[in-house]
């Protein structure tokens, strides 16, 4: 079953999308939350599928940046953000802070609709904490889960990387030699990605591994493919 979490402090607007979203799929489990206290204990304590939040909470003007960075840390779930700020100053904001999508009030059912259906259909596949196995998928030395609420360890230092960075790293890393596809990279990004932006990334998590391994050179180029993770 889909959960999904719905974030708005004005009730008829939450029930209007969630009665959009039942519409739409009537197996969707749907929980309305109706402040930033109520979504932050129910983050702690449940796993969402997808959340739909509004930035502004009652007096609080930034209270969907503060659940953005706690779902981050928390669970790997798309977050799309409907809210009325202003568009041209919050949407690079929120696509800095990997929301799936910023939508503006007054929201439109064909365009949520259209987002929900693929964020869920998109979002990246990783297992589950505590996953039995994980850390033997992955070369020795590096500790790594993009869904735990903790940073990578590499050799016993700590990496300090975005969750996007991880995602990216985790495929990389779990290859076993084996290029891993541009495509396939960009799929765990919580956005519409690019090459340039694995590139990005892949600069990143390169520059993480050497301020604490200057040696670090594992993950080589393909040219024209992707990445692989060399031993």
């Amino acid at each position: 079953m889909t959960r999904i979490a719905i974030v708005e402090d004005d009730p008829p607007t939450s029930q209007t999308f969630a009665t959009w979203l039942k519409e739409y799929d009537d197996s969707f489990e749907i929980e309305q939350l109706g402040s930033r206290t109520a979504a932050e204990a129910a983050i702690a304590q449940r796993a969402f599928d997808l959340v739909v939040l509004d930035i502004r909470l009652g007096s609080d003007s930034n209270a969907g940046v503060g659940l953005i960075h706690d779902l981050g840390k928390r669970q790997n779930c798309p977050v799309i953000v409907v809210s009325g700020m202003p568009a041209d100053i919050y949407r690079g904001i929120m696509y800095q802070l990997e929301a799936w999508d910023y939508l503006t009030k007054p929201a439109d059912q064909a365009a949520l609709i259209a987002v929900v259906r693929n964020a869920l259909k998109e979002r990246p596949a990783l297992p589950p904490p505590g996953t039995s196995g994980i850390e033997s998928e992955l070369p020795a030395g590096l500790d790594l889960n993009p869904l735990e609420k903790k940073h990578p360890i590499w050799r016993g230092q700590r990496l300090v990387l975005p969750i996007t960075a991880q995602r990216i790293l985790y495929q990389i890393a779990r290859s076993n030699g084996r290029p891993v596809s541009f495509s396939d990279l960009i799929k765990v990004m919580p956005y519409a990605g690019t090459q340039g932006a694995v590139k990005t990334h892949v600069s990143t998590i390169r520059t993480a591994f050497k301020a604490v391994d200057p040696g670090f050179n594992k993950i080589i180029n393909v040219p024209l493919v992707g990445y692989l993770w060399q031993e």
